[in-house]
């Protein structure tokens, strides 16, 4: 009988060990995917005569997917950054939605209706992300900037972590553009996930 209960008791710890491996395993895994950023944007150092898009003073292009789940904490830092350069002069901001499927309807999605509902915001439909390659954006929740005469000003994403809203270098760097003042880098982590997997996997 005493032999039996050291037995359970040692069955218990192994089975409580074995439990805390696996939960600590879980969460560095999840905070080591948060905090993984995508793949940088390239975009050209000026506007593109080929853009499909029209170039009006200062101008962002946002690169947004809508099967990835971090673009609506994209979207609302966006909203957050808008709201922070109401007295300066609005700068025209191309949403970029990945339009993945044409038998959908993008317009109906949540993030596009979020996307328009942001003042100064333009939702366009993005085609198989042709325009966001056009200026080097293959991450979901990139932002590139372009001054009145089309010099590349910022790139990078407006989040501190996948899915994550709040302050962040990113937003920090480009409201500091955008008020005229210079920042300490003009870049910034893209956390979020590659556009052109996810349509694949989407087909």
């Amino acid at each position: 009988m005493e032999v039996c209960g050291l037995f359970r008791a040692w069955m218990r710890t192994l089975a409580l060990s074995l439990w805390i491996v696996a939960v600590s395993t879980s969460v560095a895994w999840t905070w080591h995917y948060k905090t993984t950023p995508g793949r940088p944007s390239a975009p050209p150092h000026a506007w593109p005569t080929s853009a499909n898009v029209r170039h009006s003073g200062t101008t962002l292009l946002v690169a947004l997917h809508p099967l990835c789940t971090c673009s609506e904490a994209t979207i609302s830092e966006l909203a957050r950054l808008m709201a922070s350069v109401h007295d300066q002069p609005t700068p025209t901001v191309y949403a970029l939605i990945y339009d993945y499927h044409p038998r959908t309807s993008i317009e109906e999605s949540s993030l596009w209706r979020r996307a328009a509902a942001i003042p100064g915001v333009i939702a366009m439909r993005d085609a198989d992300g042709e325009m966001a390659r056009s200026f080097g954006a293959e991450t979901s929740g990139d932002v590139i900037a372009y001054s009145a005469d089309g010099v590349l000003l910022f790139h990078g994403g407006l989040t501190a972590a996948r899915g994550h809203e709040g302050d962040s270098f990113g937003r920090q760097r480009l409201l500091a553009v955008l008020r005229g003042n210079t920042p300490d880098r003009r870049d910034s982590p893209v956390f979020g996930c590659n556009m052109n997997e996810l349509a694949k996997g989407s087909t």
